[in-house]
């Protein structure tokens, strides 16, 4: 709901009438901020329940502060990982299938890599001080979201070009008469030495 929300918000100060019918034209829609607009409250919350996460911990006091503490990080941390997960099926329509299997791939790459630290760093720091670094991590990517949402729109034009350039490439009859000359190049050398043979 929240995305859609935002969405609907964008749209309209874009003078867009969204209809559910219709694709909208996303060359016209700033689709990097519709996408990311609340990404801001919800990595502030993010990442101030991680922090007081590692400090309930280490302070070793009653479990019920983690647990819940815990659970609005997993429910807040979801709802980044679908913002991005949309953004990047919406700025790549022709391949939203692989752009996911990308995602994950990373995702579940950098925890892996964060997982086989963290006890390290918890036995080199203590517990606070870990997640005060993991926290810190965190926040070091967030320009990265900001850079989306300011150049966004450019690159997705200047990828879209590019894109349409290799189509036009590949349908244009002189690729296509090449491609054909090359399949049936050797079909014609062995119809040669087999009539030279005959």
């Amino acid at each position: 709901k929240v995305m859609t929300r935002d969405y609907m918000l964008v749209a309209k100060a874009a003078g867009i009438e969204v209809d559910a019918s219709v694709v909208d034209d996303l060359s016209k829609l700033h689709i990097e901020l519709a996408r990311l607009r609340s990404f801001w409250w919800v990595a502030a919350i993010s990442l101030g329940c991680l922090l007081g996460y590692g400090w309930s911990l280490h302070a070793k006091i009653t479990m019920a502060v983690p647990l819940v503490l815990q659970f609005f990080i997993g429910f807040m941390i979801t709802g980044v990982f679908n913002m991005c997960m949309t953004l990047l099926v919406d700025v790549h329509p022709l391949a939203p299938a692989t752009s996911q299997a990308s995602l994950n791939i990373v995702r579940c790459s950098l925890a892996a890599g964060g997982i086989a630290v963290l006890q390290i760093l918890i036995d080199a720091v203590g517990v606070g001080w870990c997640f005060t670094v993991v926290t810190v991590i965190c926040l070091s990517t967030i320009p990265l979201v900001w850079a989306e949402i300011k150049w966004g729109p450019k690159w997705r034009e200047s990828r879209a070009t590019v894109e349409q350039k290799h189509s036009d490439d590949s349908q244009s009859p002189v690729m296509a008469d090449k491609t054909i000359y090359k399949t049936t190049e050797p079909l014609h050398r062995e119809s040669r030495l087999h009539t030279e043979k005959s």
